[in-house]
């Protein structure tokens, strides 16, 4: 058999230089952010907003690109936050907290009340309460930032704040543990029973309640009882720095080593890849509408290759991006009619009915619920007469009335 000279080439080069395969790296680097990704929060318009040593950017396009003018502040920015009005709050390193009512485009500070300027954590509650971790104390504000009142927790360095869907707050402070107050701030309690450290990093908080705590060093924690016992989960020796959750109940966790995954609520943690991950410290993780895993690190913000949650977990992909309440149908109607309405996040949510004159005839709707499509069939009280009604929802400072007519 003869072989040409240009085929001889190819196979010397080939024994020379056999081929590799190399595996595709799971992550890739995101234009924008320049320095350390910290922080995120996720408005119920699908907005991201980053911050950390990169500044204070903002994404309205998925995570595509990344924009925004920061807190006109000389210190670091440190925790965020969103409320159901989709204002932005950001703490600082020594100058306080500020707000955003145009999602971050102009910036006012309110720090009227504050007990410290170091500020480590932020947390809103479903009735937009906002909550403060402070160098000293969890402060309190129930009028959108505009003062600040002390919860007299006691602890010092609140780096990590948390709240469940019945309302129940958690606080995590470095070398003292765990805290839970179901008051409002008004008392606290300690919760650190299991616990083999107190030297707490993060606390997240799925969808079930359960109650995730990350540690320096020391691992991660699960409570399924409201923080009153907690059961080590792995990750031993690693700083864990925060959790993501999956619709189906995948758990991510972010370390100094990069990513590890769950899939069977921590009992056991595969490790992710750091192929492509632009720094193996993560200190925030979080999922855009389409499914990708974002992956904050110590020099800037990574993606995802594939979208991690897949058509299996649409349910992400249906969650809304704003509150609407319907209108009923039928309408006319008797004796009975159907209420929808729509949430982008989960929160404590009443519907109620009033008559011509605004009195409260009343309560349809009065409970927590997840974000997505709800619906309630409404069947008229037998003393109502023929007439015009208003139903109203409320959620957090969200209100939207609709009117309906009753015909005997």
């Amino acid at each position: 058999m003869k072989i040409n000279y240009f085929s001889f080439l190819i196979l010397l080069f080939l024994y020379i230089n056999p081929l590799q395969v190399h595996p595709q790296n799971f992550w890739r680097g995101v234009q924008g952010p320049d320095g350390g990704v910290n922080y995120h929060a996720i408005n119920s318009n699908g907005y991201i907003f980053i911050s950390g040593g990169c500044g204070f950017l903002r994404s309205t396009d998925d995570g595509e690109s990344w924009t925004g003018q920061a807190p006109p502040s000389l210190f670091s920015f440190t925790a965020i936050a969103t409320n159901s009005l989709n204002h932005v709050f950001v703490g600082t390193m020594q100058d306080g907290i500020y707000r955003s009512s145009d999602n971050g485009m102009t910036w006012i500070q309110i720090n009227e009340g504050l007990t410290s300027l170091y500020v480590y954590s932020l947390v809103t509650h479903q009735n937009d309460d906002v909550y403060a971790g402070l160098y000293y104390d969890v402060c309190k504000s129930t009028n959108n930032g505009n003062s600040w009142s002390p919860t007299n927790l006691g602890a010092t360095f609140v780096n990590t704040l948390g709240i469940n869907s019945s309302g129940v707050l958690f606080a995590g402070a470095n070398l003292q543990g765990v805290y839970k107050s179901t008051d409002n701030g008004a008392t606290w309690s300690v919760c650190s029973n299991g616990l083999t450290t107190t030297n707490i990093f993060t606390l997240s908080i799925n969808t079930n309640d359960d109650i995730y705590l990350g540690t320096v060093n020391g691992g991660a924690f699960r409570s399924t009882d409201e923080g009153n016992s907690w059961i080590q989960i792995g990750l031993n020796g690693y700083q864990v720095q925060c959790f993501a959750f999956t619709p189906s109940g995948e758990i991510f966790s972010g370390t100094n080593n990069g990513v590890f995954k769950s899939t069977d609520n921590g009992t056991t943690w595969t490790h992710i890849s750091n192929n492509g991950l632009s720094n193996p410290y993560v200190y925030c993780l979080f999922f855009n509408s389409a499914g990708y895993l974002f992956a904050g690190t110590g020099v800037g913000l990574c993606k995802s290759v594939e979208p991690v949650i897949t058509s299996v977990d649409d349910s992400i992909k249906n969650i809304p991006r704003s509150f609407i309440l319907f209108q009923n149908y039928p309408n006319p109607f008797n004796p009975s009619t159907t209420i929808s309405w729509q949430s982008p996040v989960g929160s404590w949510q009443t519907i109620k009915l009033y008559d011509l004159l605004g009195r409260e005839i009343e309560t349809i709707v009065n409970g927590y619920y997840e974000a997505g499509s709800h619906s309630t069939l409404y069947i008229i009280n037998s003393s109502l007469s023929s007439g015009v009604y208003f139903y109203q929802l409320k959620a957090g400072k969200y209100l939207e009335t609709k009117k309906m007519i009753l015909l005997k």
